[in-house]
């Protein structure tokens, strides 16, 4: 082949290749480009959502104002489990809240090492989703106990965090009505208690705050009234009668329906606030008869309730000498049984 052929097919070829190339470009842009969806399978068009990192900002705590241990919480992993809670940050950006955040006598608790263990707690961290706690959390006069440094010993104590880790427990917490006890200033006087604290702290009476049965009772505003007493308070605090308390027989006749009737009867209540009668509640001799599976059998009837609830009969109870003469024929009279 001469080179004058050559030369003509190279070009030939050379134009063929142009026109192609002309011929790709004028398709493609008189063709839309496909969409995302045409070109995506299945997984690739669902849609992904993705947890943002959760910031101070988010939960309406300005950097900087929020004291150190505070903040150490705000970036534990704990504290981001409950952050997305549309309730929890409804409790942070609370002002009444904040200004908690901002006493010094509180961040002396949120620096306690015990209590950020209890801030940890999975159970603890759900009653704090919980919008009716959260309620009480934001009640100034609740905020005040928290302020308190005695009920702040109380809440550093290891046996009774352990109550508070307690669902059935969490679940007197989050009722209203005994909300309504822990916002009242008398009772508060009595959790500031310490020698009431002492039995807070006993892992005997925490069963007894455990059972449904005493919680209900507790949940009954008659009774609470009675919690409200000064004079009873007085009784609480005595270490004798908590023992009574502590004691796992006198117990059961707490936890027992028709017992709680009689302690709920405005009558009866009217008898426990008697100092004279108190007495012989602190009486070690007469608490070994409360103790007493006989005797309670006899204080669950509700005959013998009714004797109890006569004001006639209560009036002898409130004189020393019957007081005594009562705690002696009865002690007589199990003993010959």
């Amino acid at each position: 082949m001469s080179v004058q052929g050559r030369k003509l097919r190279y070009a030939v070829l050379i134009g063929a290749v142009v026109l192609a190339g002309v011929g790709i470009w004028l398709v493609s842009k008189s063709s839309a480009p496909p969409s995302t969806e045409k070109i995506q399978g299945a997984i690739g068009q669902r849609k992904v959502e993705r947890d943002t990192k959760v910031a101070e900002a988010d939960v309406a705590v300005t950097p900087g104002t929020a004291p150190v241990a505070v903040q150490e919480f705000l970036k534990s992993k704990e504290f981001k489990k409950v952050a997305g809670d549309q309730a929890f940050q409804g409790l942070l950006s609370n002002e009444s809240f904040q200004s908690l955040l901002k006493n010094e006598s509180f961040q002396g608790l949120l620096r306690n090492e015990s209590f950020q263990g209890l801030l940890k707690n999975e159970s603890f961290l759900s009653l704090l989703k919980n919008e009716s706690f959260q309620g009480l959390m934001k009640n100034e006069s609740f905020q005040g106990l928290l302020k308190n440094d005695s009920f702040q010993g109380l809440l550093k104590n290891e046996s009774f965090q352990g109550l508070l880790k307690n669902q059935s427990f969490q679940g007197l917490l989050k009722n209203e009505s005994f909300q309504g006890l822990l916002r009242n200033e008398s009772f508060q006087g009595l959790l500031k208690n310490e020698s009431f604290q002492g039995l807070l702290k006993n892992e005997s009476f925490q069963g007894l705050m455990k059972n449904e049965s005493f919680q209900g009772l507790l949940n009954n505003q008659s009774f609470q009234g009675l919690l409200k007493n000064e004079s009873f308070q007085g009784l609480l605090k005595n270490e004798s009668f908590q023992g009574l308390l502590k004691n796992e027989s006198f117990q059961s006749l707490m936890g027992n329906q028709s017992f709680q009737g009689l302690l709920g009867n405005q009558s009866f209540q009217g008898l426990l606030s008697n100092q004279s009668f108190q007495g012989l509640m602190g009486n070690q001799s007469f608490q070994g008869l409360m103790g007493n599976q006989s005797f309670q059998g006899l204080m669950g009837n509700q005959s013998f309730q009714g004797l109890l609830n006569n004001q006639s009969f209560q009036g002898l109870l409130g004189v020393q000498n019957g007081l005594s003469y009562m705690r002696a024929e009865m002690q007589t009279g199990l003993n010959k049984d």
